[in-house]
Formats: C-alpha cells, structure tokens, sequence
C-alpha cells in the first residue's frame, strides 16, 4: 500500500506546479484509496505535500470522506491555507487519543530582561529586531503554587506580538517585580495570514477514542471559518478538546458551530481551548455540550460577537473580556484573576449566573464588570450577579499580586432582571462562608435603569449588595438611578 502511494505522490509532483494552484486529496489518489485507513494516508501525503512546497489545499469536489485512523498514525499538518470544501469528514477512532489536523511553528529561547518586558521595546536585541516575532513568555515562579483540590497549581504566561522590535500588546500583568521570573521564546511569524475553512467533522458513534480536530500553536493571524463539529452523546468520553490554541496572536473564529463535546456533567471536556492568546474574536459561534464549551488560560483580550454558548471563561491569569449580542445559556461564566475590563453588552443571560469566581485558585484581582442593554433570567438555584467566592485566609506563600481579596467595580444600564418563582431578592455579590477578609478593589457601584421584577410580581423585590456582612477596604460609592429598586447595604 504505501509503495503505491509513494508512486502517487511522486506522480502528483510531477504534474503540479505547485506554485500555480492549491493541490487536492483528489490528486494523491483518493478516489483509488480503498479502505478507511488508505483514505487516511491520502490525506496525511496530502498535506504533507503542500507543506513541503508552500502551497494550501482545496477538497473542492469532494462531498464526504470517511477514514479511519491507524494504529501508528500521527497528526496530519496544515500549510497556511486549507478550504474544506464543504467536505464532511467522518473518522472513526479505536486506536489512540489523537488530533486529527495540526499547524504550528517552533520556538526558539532567548534572554530577554524585565525592562524588555516593561518598556515593550526589543529593538535592542538583534533575534528580535526585523520582522514579525511572536514572544512567548513564560513565569517560572508560579502564579498559584497549589489549586485547592487538585495535585497542581497555575503557571502564567503572556504572548507579545513584535513588529520590528515594537511590542504590539502589553502583558495581562507587570514581570518587572522581585518575585517573577521571565522565561522567554521567540519564532518568526512574518509570513503569510493562515486561514481554515468549509469544514463539517463528524466523529463516529463506535469510537473508543477521542480524535481532537485541530491544534494551532505559535502562529499569528489565523481564522477558521465555517466549521461544523459534532459528536455523539452518551460515548461515555471525556477530556475534549475539539480547537486547541495556544501561544498565538490575532485568532478569528468565525461560523464555527460545536454540537456535543466528549464530556459529562461530572467530567470536564472542551469545545474550543485557549492557552496563551491575545486578541481572540469569535463571531457567530454556536456551541453547547455537557461540560462548558471554552475552557481557558492566560487569555488578553478577547472578544464575543452575536453567539450562543453555554460557557465562557478564564480558568486562571487574563485580561479584558468584551461579549456582545451573545446568548449565555443555563452555566456560568467563570473567571479567576482577571484583570481590566469584563463587559457584557446586548446579552442575555438564560437560567445563567452571569460571573462566578473560580475559588480553588484564591486569585481575586481587581477589574471592572460592567453590563449594558442586558436581561438575567436568573437561575433559581443562583440568585445573585457575581459568585465571589470564599472570603478568609488564603494561601500560604502566595504573590503579592494575589495576596489580598479583589472585587470589581460594577456598573449596569439598562438591565432587566427576571427573578424565577419563589426567589424574591437578588445580590450583587454572594459569598461562600463568614467574610472574614477585607475586600479590596471595588469603590463603586453604579445601577442606571435596572429593573428586578419577580415571577408573582406581587412584592417588590429587593436587591442586596452581599449576601452577608462584608468590609471592604475603601469606600463604596453607590448610585442608583431611574431604577425599580435601591440597593440594600449589609455593614
């Protein structure tokens, strides 16, 4: 079998000129390849072929694809431009835990000192100088050294985008203290825009293992586009990770629809994982499953536009959070050490608890939350804004960063509030346990037009500022306007 692919392929060499046109899987022999696996094979010279040469790949003309995937199979790598086609390619996958497709670049370590870091010029260092680098930072000191109950804690990371030794962004947080120690890579990312597209990937019901479909990892400028994933319920497999990127700049994901993931209620498993990524956008993205469809770190600005999602979050270490026009449905979002700004705008939020704190990592930073033009149909079993988390003594040995408690400053306009039957009062803040620590950060709340009515209608509910006694190290100015409550302070 794989003498006559090489045949194939070498025949295929000969009559391309690669650097006139996209090649296909038609060219490498697939309407010849008789069996799953073979199918399989097509596509991995496929790809590798247009690797090789520089050139994309076009399934233009191919309807439906099943494969199999082998025993000793690898990922299959991506050239800057792949257009599915429309293709549905179907795998069926007993053998390995395997991602399906793969892009990236390779790094290279360089010393790079804190000043670097904190003025965002790296003109002075010849690697980094000329063209477009990526420069992937990593915290050898850890950001968490140990998340309540689990064996491990949370390591920080930041990726700037260089043009020409000019910082394009900023990191989530400073380097330029005692405490952090920067470990530092590069890679050239001054080629062409990478773009991913026209693809509906199905996974079979008989799979015993699960085919990721796609990792992205030290690249810039990358879309994918017009993707369609699903999964069978009931496979009893979890640990998804269906997009997974890491260490990249300027990500667009655009008409990407997830229906199903390999988890359960109990058993994490994601739709769409970000490590290490500033200015991500996601448009008109579709996703539910049973665990949260994002699962997150070290995330610097991203954006939400016009979608429907069960989940949203930033597991530990990000910055500056902007969702508009997005559907928010029967979850949370989870968040822990999040810097800037987290703005809802234009949402709804169905049987959902809008922002939870993530309490296993106590890593309670201050930022502002604030929401515009939204409605909370609120989740009976959570009535209240924010989940804050526990307030006591934290842990051991933690960064100055992290070593105090930080709530956000809130701001909402034109908000209407839906408490379901039998609740009869909302919170801004609720805590787990007796606030034993002193809140820091938050200085003020401001509610313009926010309307609570509940379900009966009957009593006008009240709103509560915490759920429980709470000294907060500043001030809080409060201001409540054209709106059909007043906030009720507990102190």
């Amino acid at each position: 079998m794989y003498i006559r692919y090489f045949s194939l392929f070498l025949l295929a060499v000969l009559q391309l000129n690669m650097s006139a046109r996209d090649i296909s899987p038609l060219d490498y022999g697939l309407e010849r390849a008789e069996t799953d696996v073979e199918r399989f094979e097509v596509l991995m010279q496929t790809h590798v072929a247009a690797k090789a040469f520089g050139c994309g790949v076009t399934y233009s003309g191919i309807d439906r694809i099943v494969i199999e995937i082998p025993s000793g199979a690898n990922s299959i790598p991506l050239s800057w431009h792949t257009d599915f086609a429309g293709v549905m390619i179907e795998v069926r996958n007993t053998q390995k835990t395997l991602t399906l497709f793969t892009l990236e670049n390779s790094l290279q370590e360089i010393n790079v000192s804190k000043y670097n870091l904190e003025t965002g010029c790296f003109s002075s260092l010849e690697e980094l100088r000329e063209g477009v680098k990526l420069l992937v930072i990593t915290d050898e000191t850890p950001w968490v050294k140990q998340r309540h109950g689990y064996n491990y804690g949370a390591t920080r990371q930041d990726v700037v985008l260089l043009c020409n030794g000019e910082g394009q962004n900023t990191t989530v947080s400073p380097y330029s203290n005692s405490v952090s120690m920067p470990n530092c890579s590069y890679c050239d990312v001054t080629g062409q825009a990478i773009l991913i597209e026209n693809l509906h990937f199905v996974r079979s019901e008989d799979s015993s293992f699960i085919t990721h479909l796609l990792r992205l990892r030290n690249l810039n400028d990358v879309t994918l586009r017009n993707i369609i994933v699903e999964t069978p319920e009931k496979t009893g497999l979890f640990g998804d990770v269906i997009l997974g990127v890491s260490n990249c700049t300027n990500v667009l994901m655009e008409d990407v629809t997830i229906n199903g993931t390999y988890s359960t209620v109990s058993k994490f498993g994601y739709g769409i994982q970000l490590n290490n990524v500033w200015n991500s956008r996601f448009r008109r993205l579709k996703a539910d499953g049973k665990w949260g469809i994002f699962g997150n770190n070290n995330v610097n600005y991203a954006v939400i536009e016009d979608s429907d999602i069960n989940r949203f979050d930033i597991h530990c270490y990000g910055r500056d959070i902007y969702c508009y026009r997005t559907v928010f449905r029967k979850a949370y979002n989870q968040f822990s050490s999040l810097y800037g700004e987290l703005v809802f705008e234009d949402c709804l939020f169905d049987d959902f608890l809008p922002v939870l704190f993530e309490e296993s990592y106590s890593a309670y930073s201050p930022f502002d939350l604030i929401l515009r033009d939204c409605v909370i149909k609120v989740k009976a079993s959570k009535p209240f804004l924010v989940y804050a988390g526990k307030l006591g003594p934290q842990i051991e040995g933690i960064r100055e960063e992290l070593s105090g408690v930080s709530w956000p400053n809130l701001a909402l306009r034109n908000v209407k509030v839906l408490l379901p039957k039998g609740v009869k009062d909302w919170t801004l803040f609720r805590v787990n346990g007796i606030a034993a620590e002193v809140v820091e950060g938050i200085d003020h709340v401001t509610l313009r037009n926010v309307n609570v009515s509940s379900w009966e209608d009957k009593v006008a509910p009240k709103v509560c500022f915490a759920n429980t006694k709470v000294e907060t190290q500043k001030e809080i100015q409060f201001t409540v306007t054209e709106s059909s409550v007043d906030v009720i302070v507990l102190n």
